[in-house]
């Protein structure tokens, strides 16, 4: 049965209630996870902050700033380096699967993209002129 479908029990507090009621529908649902989020950003918030204290009171005041810099200096440097291969397999990986010549549109398996997509893939991006570069200042 369910939450609509139950009649209001006179024991039943009238905020539960309302709450069962709520949290049927699909924006219940969303305020539910949503709830769950917090709660697990909070706990991670806190490891963090006990996480600072500990180093600190191992570390010392010196040592915890050294520690701080060489984290810092590490996150910088593996930024530079950063090669973004999830986002290079995705558009080679399409782009050989366009071209191959198994998965043409002569055999009997579809193309796992659409023709016009396929086709803007293997064609180089049209460049507009340098007044409308995305980069410009208004």
């Amino acid at each position: 049965m369910s939450p609509e479908s139950q009649p209001d029990r006179p024991g039943r507090p009238l905020l539960r209630r309302l709450l069962g009621r709520f949290s049927a529908t699909e924006l219940g649902g969303l305020a539910k996870d949503t709830g769950f989020v917090g709660i697990w950003q909070a706990a991670i918030i806190s490891a963090g902050l006990a996480q600072i204290a500990l180093l600190t009171h191992a570390f010392g005041l010196s040592g915890y700033g050294r520690f701080a810099v060489i984290v810092a200096f590490v996150e910088l440097v593996g930024g530079f380096f950063n090669l973004r291969v999830g986002y290079a397999s995705t558009t080679f990986g399409a782009r050989w699967l366009v071209r191959d010549p198994r998965t043409s549109s002569s055999s009997d398996t579809p193309l796992p993209i659409s023709p016009t997509t396929a086709k803007a893939m293997t064609q180089p991006p049209a460049t507009s002129g340098g007044s409308a570069s995305r980069c410009s200042a208004p």
